[in-house]
């Protein structure tokens, strides 16, 4: 009953508590705290997207790891350091957070794994993580919850914008990582081919009505151009073709009609859709400008952005 009490009351102290071999009768207890529990020294760093401080008194050392560096052993990932071979577990996996074996970070870009080596009594445990942020004095404070019975965090701590971070508890990681399952082994992410959004050509001479129109559009997540009248948006598709066009009628040089007249005629252009967007709102208008090939007539005095964009996303 006595030990568990110590057990519980070093471990918020950011200690740990180890059993030490003796000769003869009895036993020795070993406890270890740090020497100011009012400040502590904090190792910042990422895992999983999230940033985590630890006492970096609970660290041995800090390693940079080539990943064909890693081995299993006995089915567990394991690394070699400095002629010892030491378990390694993921922070994600130990604080069952995010894809545990994933690693990806710029720190990762030269094929090198983060890792930090915890002791406890004689025993080491690598922890590999995403990337080491910086150091840091903190103090250390209640969350206003009940930590995780796993004993991995202690607290939070303020960063100097007032956001609060997740303090670790280093010997509480110790203790998990020799009852916790097989660590999965750490590989990198797969890089996505980035999204290329949609591109849109706004064409009106209003500098209201672009900038309207460009707003919602971008706002929506849409590549937006402008052009002032029909010849400059031709040129424009001509460099680079648009997903969609949305245009005037009334405008110099080139009016809309004259525009989507041109398009169709135009083998590399008439496949665009086009939306006029106008003030005008006769019938025969309406009617000119879907048998000239427009897809859809939109009268300005009863614009609807949310019916705009629904006959966006059905066009593209």
């Amino acid at each position: 009953m006595g030990l568990s009490v110590v057990y519980e009351t070093v471990h918020r102290l950011q200690g740990d508590v180890n059993l030490k071999p003796k000769q003869g009768p009895g036993a020795a207890f070993v406890l270890s705290v740090p020497l100011s529990v009012s400040i502590s020294h904090l190792l910042l760093l990422a895992a999983a997207g999230e940033t985590f401080g630890i006492p970096t008194h609970g660290i041995e050392r800090l390693y940079r790891v080539p990943l064909e560096r890693v081995e299993t052993l006995e089915g567990k990932p394991v690394v070699h350091l400095e002629g010892r071979v030491i378990a390694l577990y993921g922070l994600a996996h130990l604080l069952q957070i995010g894809d545990a074996s994933q690693v990806s970070t710029p720190a990762f870009s030269a094929a090198t794994l983060p890792v930090m080596v915890l002791k406890s009594g004689a025993r080491r445990f690598a922890i590999w993580v995403d990337e080491f942020l910086t150091e840091k004095d903190a103090l250390i404070q209640e969350l206003g919850m009940p930590c995780p019975a796993t004993g991995n965090i202690s607290g939070g701590a303020l960063l100097g914008e007032g956001t609060v971070f997740v303090v670790l508890n280093p010997a509480g990681l110790a203790a998990n990582c020799t009852g916790t399952s097989a660590a999965p082994v750490p590989r990198k992410a797969q890089t996505q081919a980035p999204v290329i959004a949609p591109g849109i050509l706004v064409v009106d001479d209003s500098i209201t009505s672009r900038s309207l129109e460009r707003s919602i559009l971008e706002a929506h997540g849409y590549r937006v151009r402008v052009a002032v009248d029909g010849l400059e948006a031709l040129e424009l598709l001509r460099a680079e073709k648009a997903d969609l066009i949305i245009t005037d009628i009334q405008m110099p040089r080139l009016d809309g009609f004259g525009l989507v007249e041109a398009l169709k005629a135009d083998a590399g252009l008439k496949g665009i859709p086009v939306i006029i967007v106008s003030s005008l709102e006769q019938p025969e208008d309406q009617e000119r400008g879907l048998l000239l090939g427009a897809d859809a007539y939109v009268v300005k005095r009863k614009f609807d952005q949310t019916e705009l964009l629904e006959a966006i996303r059905q066009m593209i």
